[in-house]
């Protein structure tokens, strides 16, 4: 499997490169992977995700769960679904 920090020991121990001619180094390797990492989060920021986390248990409350407790636990479902 892949171990990013063998990659990057390997770059500086080479060359001893400077952050940033190992910066553009890896991004000329891994354009691709990059690119999408750069996409998700800036779309996570136009969706405004976090507005939505930040007003999750007053949401699920209108919809419907009873209780400050499972509108908490069900914002807390919606985070852990949002970090996998």
């Amino acid at each position: 499997s892949y171990d990013p920090s063998k990659a990057l020991d390997k770059y500086q121990e080479k060359d001893k490169v400077s952050g940033v001619r190992l910066y553009f180094t890896l991004i000329r390797q891994y354009p691709w992977q990059i690119t999408l990492s750069v996409i998700l989060a800036i779309s996570l920021q136009l969706t405004g995700i976090n507005a939505v986390l930040y007003y999750a248990p007053t949401i699920f409350e209108n919809a419907g769960f009873s209780g400050s407790s499972s509108s908490l636990l069900a914002s807390v479902g919606v985070g852990v679904w949002n970090f996998l």
